[in-house]
This record gives structure tokens, sequence and C-alpha cells, in this order.
């Protein structure tokens, strides 16, 4: 499959989290070629880094996945699509987004030759505001499909 959208939540104190979503076509079956309909894979990979700091072991990796509905898939890529967040804010924003603690989010759409990535900090530029809850909400989204 092809990766259409990644998030990172990187807390400081707590596991990481990456959400990946796939699009994929189901073409064989049985050694049949059928083409069929986009579907898309909703991928959680936990990473406890914290582990070999509290208890001595491991980091320990957990993975989920589920099949999401396309219509889902495409009124999310929709209000992402609506988001205006510039690509450049003003160059003093980055005085107040700095810190020890809190949670660093990544946001990344397409793959290889077309892509598009966005970092921040827990406190997110207000030119990125939109853009910022609405990734919020689809990581609530995302994890109330994945109990």
């Amino acid at each position: 499959g092809e990766l259409v959208l990644q998030i990172l939540k990187l807390p400081s104190f707590y596991p990481y989290v990456c959400y990946e979503l796939y699009s994929f076509h189901l073409m064989t079956v049985i050694g049949q070629s059928w083409y069929m309909p986009e579907h898309f894979m909703l991928v959680r990979i936990t990473h406890d880094h914290e582990a070999r700091h509290t208890t001595g072991a491991p980091p320990v990796l957990e993975f989920k996945w589920r099949l999401l509905d396309p219509r889902y898939v495409d009124a999310k890529f929709k209000a992402y699509k609506a988001c205006r967040a510039p690509v450049w804010f003003s160059p003093h924003a980055e005085r107040n987004h700095m810190g020890n603690d809190g949670t660093n989010y990544e946001l990344a759409f397409g793959e290889f030759f077309l892509a598009a990535r966005y970092r921040w900090w827990s406190y997110y530029p207000d030119e990125w505001r939109e853009l910022a809850e609405l990734t919020e909400s689809t990581i609530q989204e995302f994890e109330s499909v994945l109990v």
C-alpha cells in the first residue's frame, strides 16, 4: 500500500505513538486478478521508550490495525484540505513555543515524490490552530477505532 497520512505523537514521559494510514487496492485473490475499490488501513505503532529507564526492560513495540471506511477517509482528507495553515509563520513565534516537557506532534501527507510535513510542540503557532485541533481530533477518532 501507499502511505497517505502519518501522525506522530511524541510525549516527553509517555510512550510514543505513530498512526499511519495506507491506501491500497486488493488485486490478487487466490491467483486471480481482481480490481476492487480503494481500501484504507490504519496502523498504530506504540513505542514505550521509558520501559528501559523504569524497569530495565527493552523498549516495547505494539502494533494494531483496522480497515477504515473510504467515506470516512475522504471526509477526513476534505477537512485537512480545507485547513489554512501557512507553510511559514512569524519568525518571532518560535520564542513562545519552547520548553523541556510536553508533546511534539508531526503530521505528514503523501510519500516519496509528493509530500508535506508539519511539526509542532505542545503550544502550536496561532496560525496552525485549525490544523493542530483537527489533528488532535483525528487522533481521538483513530483511538476509538483501534479499541
